[in-house]
């Protein structure tokens, strides 16, 4: 059992109603963290009874409409930040391959001129 986990959970639960939209991408990960590890515990010393509670409290707590919207947003930023990588990366392998292009017109032109 996480160490001090009533305590850790109700604490970040009150963060959560307290920023709501503004809710931080480690908070509620931390969160949904400490009921996994909590349930995986009870679920380990045969208490299904005890794990069925902590499931139906978290996902009590990912269905509320905020906390969807912050997963929402947390997606689609990493969404766009890999979207951002991967035109940087066909930038770079774009110019390369017009550097490689315009190297082999140089060895070929200089073949032709000497």
């Amino acid at each position: 059992m996480p160490k001090n986990f009533y305590q850790r959970v109700l604490e970040m639960e009150k963060q959560v109603e307290k920023y709501k939209e503004n809710c931080s991408e480690p908070l509620l990960k931390g969160l949904m963290h400490l009921y996994s590890e909590a349930i995986e515990y009870f679920g380990f010393m045969d208490q299904p009874d005890k794990c069925m509670q902590l499931q139906m409290r978290m996902q009590s707590i990912l269905v509320r409409p905020y906390v969807l919207d912050c997963l929402t947003r947390f997606e689609n930023k990493r969404y766009e930040e890999e979207k951002a990588s991967q035109a940087q990366k066909k930038k770079i392998v774009l110019k390369s391959s017009s550097k490689m292009e315009s190297d082999v017109k140089k060895r070929k032109s200089r073949r032709i001129t000497s």
